[in-house]
């Protein structure tokens, strides 16, 4: 076959390809599991190829018995760390304005070169996303107030699998309810 026709079909093949995900390391779509952990306070959906993991000293520490962290984790450095902090009734009760310093100066203390924050909802709870890029590495920080408690979701990817985190991401903060 001669002309354009083949390179119309070959054209055709690869966009189909590109949009239903081709790959095994693909995490886009397809089965996802539920995380759901008792006094965590939230639940949420992630793609099946991630596991869940409590990092060692993940269960607060003394005298800190509400701080908890969970991971969801693809590889070593591809992850999303979900933790949650007790926070003042006061600071629980103001709500988002009050809630944007807080969180401004965390993230900072996360990430130097960390971008603005914009205003988010997650799960019906207000919160902020911010942004922040080492060399190499790509961070993603959505800040949000429970019921007198501040979550953080941490999502962490390389270049290496940089969509696969922000598809399992996109799918947390989507899905992400109180329990």
């Amino acid at each position: 076959m001669r002309g354009p026709a083949p390179v119309r079909l070959v054209a055709a093949v690869l966009a189909a390809a590109t949009l239903v995900g081709c790959g095994p390391d693909d995490v886009i779509a397809g089965p996802t599991r539920s995380f759901e952990s008792d006094g965590f306070g939230i639940t949420f959906e992630y793609p099946d190829p991630l596991e869940e993991r409590t990092p060692r000293g993940g269960d607060g520490g003394p005298g800190r018995p509400d701080d908890i962290v969970r991971e969801v984790i693809l590889t070593d450095d591809d992850f999303i760390a979900v933790r949650r902090d007790p926070v003042a009734a006061e600071l629980g009760a103001a709500g988002g304005d009050a809630l944007k310093p807080v969180v401004d100066q965390l993230a900072e203390v996360l990430n130097p070169k960390i971008g603005p924050g914009r205003p988010i909802t997650v799960g019906g709870m207000p919160g902020f996303e911010y942004l922040g890029i080492s060399p190499g590495v790509e961070h993603r920080y959505l800040f949000f107030l429970g019921r007198d408690v501040l979550y953080l979701v941490h999502c962490r990817s390389t270049e290496e699998h940089r969509v696969q985190i922000i598809a399992a991401c996109d799918t947390v903060q989507r899905t992400l309810r109180p329990a």
